[in-house]
């Protein structure tokens, strides 16, 4: 699906996602840590801090499931397949903290769809 998905703000929107929910809006990046080994040899971890790659990685792989439960359910999978559509769900289901207020809605409207058999 399309970066403009009307299931999600445009950027710039001022609701808050499910990141900042948890642990606010983010000011500044991570910051990349200097380690130490004995005897006194600095070293650095990492050029690009692991938690800010890890945290776009995991909200990108989010945006992709849910663009792809979007895709099913404009196919009308859940009717044709319904069992393809309960694993794409599953799959986001445990993630349910990190999604957006607006996803969480489109989650409950794919559920009751599939559970109640109607069309999308």
């Amino acid at each position: 699906m399309s970066k403009g998905s009307k299931r999600r703000p445009e950027k710039g929107s001022s609701y808050l996602t499910g990141w900042e929910r948890i642990w606010g809006k983010k000011k500044e990046g991570a910051v990349a840590q200097l380690g130490e080994r004995l005897p006194c040899t600095e070293e650095v971890a990492g050029s690009t801090p692991v938690s800010s790659t890890k945290v776009e990685e995991y909200k990108a792989k989010i945006t992709k499931q849910f663009d792809e439960l979007e895709e099913m359910m404009n196919k009308q999978m859940h009717l044709t397949h319904p069992e393809e559509v309960e694993e794409k769900m599953y799959s986001i289901n445990y993630k349910w903290h990190f999604i957006s207020e607006e996803d969480r809605d489109f989650y409950q409207g794919c559920r009751y769809a599939l559970d109640n058999g109607l069309k999308w």
